[in-house]
Formats: structure tokens, sequence, C-alpha cells
């Protein structure tokens, strides 16, 4: 029976070891994505800040236009 417990604790030891290094190696990667997604994240807030003002500077010439045709046909 001992013989029995030493090998169940010899392979405990070793799944253990191999979690360890797996959980390890997933921490690792997790980072990495999150590195990835606030790359992008941050693109995506560059991009819709552009979006937006170029889209209010459109906005304003259109009304700025509208308001010059009214006023010449007043």
């Amino acid at each position: 029976m001992d013989h029995d417990e030493h090998v169940l604790q010899v392979a405990t030891e070793r799944f253990e070891r191999r979690l360890a290094e797996e959980c390890g190696k997933l921490h690792i990667e997790i980072a990495k994505v999150h590195t990835v997604i606030a790359a992008l994240r941050s693109e995506m807030i560059d991009r819709n800040h552009e979006l937006l003002k170029w889209g209010l500077l459109f906005w304003a010439t259109g009304i700025a236009a509208v308001a010059a045709l009214i006023a010449l046909f007043r």
C-alpha cells in the first residue's frame, strides 16, 4: 500500500505542476488578449472622434447652406 500511495503522490505532484504551468501560460495569453483589445478600443475611440467631428462639420455646413437659401429667397 505504501508504494501505491507514493505513486499517487508523485502523479498528483506532476499533475499539479503541469496544471500550474498551463495556468501560467493561460494568464500570459489572457494578458496579450487584453492588450490587443485595449489597442482596438483606443483605435475605435479615435475613429469615432473623427467621425463625430466630420459629421458635426457637415451638419453645421448644411444648416448654414439652408439658412443662406432662406435668406436669399426672402
